[in-house]
């Protein structure tokens, strides 16, 4: 009889553990079911901020396309003024070609008969 007892404690005792597993796991079981929900949502909303982000960074890459077309046409635009800025300033300091010795000595010569002139006829 006293095996039976024994056995019967040992039983009730085995039946209250088992119990008290069974609430951890359901316990563990919906912690777990609620870690998967939020997880879930944290997916979601990940997934739809890649979205924004590649959207962001398509519309992105089309304004620096943009920008580098007018940044080419603005480099074009520069080397254009450039030159003729470079054409204007030597068209306003052109040099006069210089005459030949002999036509610098004919003309010297000729302006010192105008000054001699000029000067005899204020005589």
């Amino acid at each position: 009889m006293k095996k039976l007892e024994d056995a019967r404690t040992k039983a009730q005792e085995a039946e209250k553990s088992l119990e008290e597993e069974i609430k951890k796991f359901d316990v563990s079981t919906r912690n777990l079911g609620n870690d998967n929900r939020q997880l879930r949502g944290k997916i979601n909303s990940m997934e739809k901020e890649i979205l924004i982000l590649r959207d962001r960074t398509v519309t992105l890459d089309d304004v620096i396309k943009v920008l580098c077309v007018f940044y080419t046409n603005l480099k074009e635009k520069d080397k254009l003024i450039a030159s003729l800025s470079i054409y204007r300033y030597n068209a306003i300091h052109r040099k006069v070609e210089s005459s030949c010795k002999t036509c610098m000595k004919r003309e010297k010569a000729e302006a010192e008969v105008k000054r001699k002139a000029g000067i005899l006829g204020t005589l």
